[in-house]
């Protein structure tokens, strides 16, 4: 470490850093109430510190700035007290996608310890090299549980001296418009009770590589449809890192997967100049070895017999069995006297709505064994249950609106207590029994205290939150609640598990399905074209209207439907009109008897499972295509016209534009090309060797004379190669985002795609 690095990081963590004086060997420096004044002097090319008071003792500078100005031991301390212990720990498997330069093809390696697999990568740390590690699996396969073993891990191993890094966990809550500064000290502050670090220290300390941010639930920030700014404050942090550090994100995806220039682009052009690395690791469902693990963990005797009858009725692979948030839960039940049996009769009447008949299960067995009435009116009389399994169901429905109407993922005690008030009062409770439900809503089986001491409550799983939000939902749409309905859907896109809640509400309270489809259109015309209110609308309808045969022709006016809304959806006797698709897939799709009048798609990703049967597109616009079995879109509009008429729409155009003859078809050059920089999505520099992997078979072509060209048109620059041997080095010097447009300006030549991305 040399002089001008040490006085940054110590500028960094001053109160005032004006009074900062380093001078002739000496430095003094206010800390809140602790005045340092140390000696600062050069041994064997190193720095060494000796503070006044220690006599001869000294240490490294860097050590000096970590123990004792930073801290961490006392952090590691605070990470170990006030994050939980998983006693029952089970380390799940996983897939990983390694660094560009370590797998430059897409390779997927298995590794049978997720947790050693993410140790391994955080700890390489090259320099030069911020890396970023994607954690990704879906909701409730132990994402957050992970990464907060890990840093119990990381934090003994740390007091122990066998590792030098702390992993510091900054739970998000998956909303997508949080400053990352407020909340990442928010996490070391109210969560640790670590009082000792600005923000800007904490980046110093995360370009030493001795604090690793874990941010914990960045799910929007990859969804089609997002503004981009939580990309924009990721692409941030790690462009202030200055091509140095690790961070760790959990999320159900990582922006490298989808086919969209689009949408990558906002993270990669936010990065800035700085040298990136990313790579993932895909947390793998349990298998029976992690069931029968867990159940011993738990000590459970019977856990094989458990497996057994819920395969046997369920299937091996059923969430219940390899989701471990659902099977902590099926435990619970499943070793009560009698409840596995009951729990499996109404699950395997229902498989489809399984999720809501296992709610119920915990619900009924909380309503009738644990919210029993305190009061009698006579002595010796049997005690009645406090609340009906369905009042149960509507108390934590309430709590989940309000949750998010606010924004929050934990309510105050006060504000718990006048949940619990209203509800009373609208079901015309006595003041008794009112007083035991605001004494026991903090207690239920599906709430937690979000932090200990802090009066704050949450739903044990957000998978909770989103389903009981769902029936809140539900319950306002049946119930003709239009000021709450609209209410509630302003607010934001809805969870996709929240939307499926609410349509599976309201198929199973209400038969006439299409009348609720009737209120679903009047609350999406109600509000304007860019509102959360039509996509969510849109949302709900193609779930309650998936296999359902409509005894005449629907008819939707002015809806906008979320990413992905077609896929896997069997749709009959619908008209579209001045609708609006989100970039969305047709794997395992059947439209029948559709008409889409004036309606707009973003992208529509072939597949060979769609079944398309009299549906036609009458003046509507398809911006972009994938073809089947590809992951280059189609902008060109008579060939998206001609792809979309293979597959079995009828174009109903004004002037039909399909001409075979007329349409352009990319050069190969172009195809080579885009190719190639989808490489920098994973690596923001990258060795002529990776990149010649990522190309294929047209890789000796691609550097020997498409490389030259770039390079002489700025569009790629070399930069100094690490490592040995003498192969060239790129990056690439256009923003993604110009990539994406010239790639939608259908170029029919090499020339004119290359004019599109740099204009000479």
């Amino acid at each position: 470490m040399d002089f001008a690095r040490f006085k940054t990081i110590l500028t960094a963590f001053a109160d005032n850093p004006a009074e900062l004086n380093i001078s002739k060997g000496q430095v003094l420096v206010q800390l809140r109430d602790d005045l340092i004044s140390a000696r600062v002097h050069q041994k064997s090319g190193t720095m060494w510190i000796s503070e006044d008071g220690d006599g001869e003792i000294e240490q490294p500078a860097e050590q000096w700035l970590i123990n004792r100005i930073a801290r961490l031991p006392q952090l590691a301390d605070r990470i170990l007290t006030y994050i939980p212990d998983e006693a029952s720990f089970v380390a799940p498997s996983g897939v990983l996608l390694d660094q560009l330069e370590s797998t430059p093809t897409e390779e997927l390696v298995q590794v049978d310890n997720a947790l050693s697999a993410i140790q391994g990568v955080l700890d390489r740390r090259p320099a030069g090299t911020s890396s970023v590690l994607y954690l990704t699996s879906d909701a409730g396969e132990g994402k957050t549980t992970v990464i907060n073993h890990l840093a119990r891990i990381q934090a003994q191993s740390f007091k122990n001296k066998t590792s030098d890094w702390l992993l510091l966990p900054v739970p998000l809550g998956g909303r997508p418009f949080l400053r990352l500064d407020d909340v990442i000290i928010a996490s070391l502050v109210n969560r640790l009770r670590f009082p000792l670090l600005y923000f800007e220290a904490f980046l110093e300390l995360v370009k030493l590589g001795v604090l690793v941010p874990a941010l914990d639930g960045f799910e929007e920030m990859f969804i089609e449809s997002a503004t981009g700014e939580a990309i924009s404050n990721l692409g941030s942090l790690v462009e202030t890192l200055q091509s140095q550090g690790s961070a760790l994100i959990a999320a159900r995806k990582a922006y490298f997967e989808y086919r969209s220039f689009q949408t990558q682009a906002r993270l990669f052009d936010a990065l800035g100049a700085g040298n990136v690395s990313f790579s993932k690791l895909e947390l793998r469902r349990w298998d029976k070895t992690n069931f029968l693990a867990y159940c011993d963990a738990r000590k459970v005797s019977d856990g094989l017999s458990i497996y057994q009858d819920v395969a046997a009725k369920l299937g091996s692979e059923h969430p219940l069995l390899t989701r471990a948030v659902l099977a902590s839960r099926l435990l619970d039940i499943a070793t009560e006297q009698g409840g596995r049996a009951s729990l499996l009769s109404k699950i395997g009447g229902a498989p489809d709505d399984y999720f809501a008949q296992f709610v119920g299960a915990i619900i009924e067995r909380e309503a009738n064994t644990k919210w029993i009435s305190k009061t009698t009116d006579k002595v010796g009389e049997a005690r009645t249950p406090l609340l009906t399994v369905e009042e149960h169901h509507e108390l934590l429905s309430m709590i989940a609106l309000e949750m998010w109407e606010n924004k929050v993922d934990a309510l105050k005690t006060d504000t718990l207590d006048v949940i619990a008030e209203i509800f009373c009062d609208r079901a015309k409770k006595p003041p008794p029994v009112a007083r035991q439900v605001q004494e026991r809503v903090k207690q239920h089986a599906l709430m937690i205290e979000a932090e200990a001491g802090k009066n704050f409550y949450r739903f044990d799983h957000e998978e909770f939150r989103n389903y009981f939000l769902g029936e809140a939902i539900g319950r306002a749409l049946v119930g003709g609640n239009a000021l709450e309905l609209r209410r509630a859907l302003r607010i934001g896109a809805l969870p996709s598990a929240t939307i499926d809640t609410c349509s599976h509400w309201i198929l199973k309270v209400n038969t006439d399905w299409q009348a609720s489809v009737r209120t679903i259109q009047e609350v999406a015309s109600s509000d304007g074209p860019t509102s959360f209110t039509r996509e969510n609308c849109g949302g709900i309808f193609v779930r309650i209207a998936n296999n359902k045969v409509p005894s005449e022709q629907v008819s939707l006016r002015h809806f906008s439907f979320p990413p992905d809304s077609l896929e896997q959806r069997a749709l009959q006797k619908i008209d579209f009109s001045e609708c609006y698709f989100q970039p969305t897939t047709l794997a395992n799709t059947h439209l029948s008897n559709c008409r889409f009048t004036k309606c707009e798609f973003e992208r529509l990703d072939l597949s060979a499972t769609l079944r398309i049967d009299s549906c036609s597109l009458v003046e509507a616009t398809v911006r972009a295509v994938t073809p089947i079995d590809s992951d280059l879109a189609i902008f060109d509009p008579k060939r998206v016209e001609a792809l979309i008429s293979s597959v079995g729409f009828q174009f109903q155009q004004q002037a039909s534009l399909t001409d075979p003859s007329s349409a352009v078809d990319f050069d190969e050059d172009v195809e080579v090309c885009l190719r190639a920089f989808r490489a920098f999505l994973r690596a923001t520099e990258i060795n002529e060797d990776s990149l010649k992997a990522k190309v294929g078979r047209k890789a000796n072509d691609f550097t020997s004379r498409i490389v030259p060209i770039l390079l002489k048109r700025g569009i790629l620059t070399t930069v100094t190669y690490r490592g040995s041997g003498g192969q060239r080095r790129f990056k690439l010097s256009v923003q993604m985002s110009a990539v994406q447009q010239a790639e939608a300006s259908y170029p029919d030549s090499f020339e004119k795609f290359l004019d599109a991305l740099a204009p000479k």
